[in-house]
């Protein structure tokens, strides 16, 4: 019994340490947010009208997206936040713990020694940081489908089955971190904290290249061919992730190619 009520207090400390952590980044970036939400939008739209306008380079959507290409899109990138943010918050995390420096009285100690001075575990902190990593990836998102919605008709359908987008953002997270993971033990094994981490760096080099996001699998050469190759169904196309529809669908000879 003492020890679980050990176990118990030492949680309690640990969330007291993460919630002033959360209080000192709230307070440092809320005016940075409130500034930068508008420039955030219009970023985001002009990201979209890009894809927008390659897709009707291309002569409109394919069979692939089911004719709604932009919802696909829209829902693509608002989940590739969380995605992207799980390939670096742990290598970015550990890296502020170890590499980070703080002055007390002209002396200058890593962040790490610090905290042990002042009795914070690095646990704590490194779940600090990663959550409010994805506390503010979850507010991108909110802004991908706010632009959706503002600027492109985008629309979550009444039937929507919002579980099931849940389950593919948390397998997506799950996913990437293990990459992520990989990412984090470059620090030490690799001495990546002097310059570019190869893990990540090659992900995101070999990406949009051998996924065939940006260049059809077809033009590449065998060996940059990445994983299995899919063709059109010949069944019902593929459509945006569990009912998120609603954007009017692109065609060559559509609607005009503004926002």
């Amino acid at each position: 019994m003492l020890e679980l009520s050990s176990l118990v207090e030492r949680i309690k400390i640990n969330l007291r340490q993460v919630a002033a952590f959360y209080y000192e980044e709230a307070s440092r970036i809320a005016a940075w947010w409130l500034w930068n939400v508008p420039f955030q939008l219009l970023q985001i739209r002009f990201s979209l009208l890009l894809f927008k306008y390659y897709a009707l380079a291309f002569g409109g959507s394919s069979p692939l997206y089911g004719g709604d290409f932009m919802a696909f899109i829209i829902a693509g990138l608002a989940i590739n936040t969380y995605m992207d943010a799980s390939l670096e918050v742990y290598y970015s995390s550990i890296a502020a713990l170890y590499y980070g420096r703080m002055g007390i009285g002209g002396v200058h100690l890593s962040r790490r020694d610090y905290l042990h001075l002042a009795g914070v575990s690095p646990l704590a902190f490194i779940f600090a940081r990663v959550s409010w990593r994805y506390l503010m990836e979850t507010l991108i998102f909110a802004l991908y489908i706010a632009a959706g919605g503002l600027f492109f008709g985008f629309k979550v359908s009444a039937g929507a089955n919002l579980g099931l987008v849940l389950c593919i953002i948390l397998l997506s997270i799950a996913a990437c971190s293990g990459v992520g993971l990989i990412s984090a033990s470059m620090y030490w094994l690799a001495g990546a904290y002097r310059g570019v981490e190869p893990v990540v760096w090659l992900v995101r080099l070999l990406a949009p290249l051998a996924a065939g996001i940006y260049v059809p699998r077809e033009v590449l050469r065998a060996p940059a061919r990445v994983g299995p190759r899919f063709s059109a169904p010949s069944g019902p196309p593929v459509t945006a992730p569990a009912g998120l529809t609603g954007v009017q669908p692109l065609t060559a000879r559509g609607p005009a190619p503004g926002p």
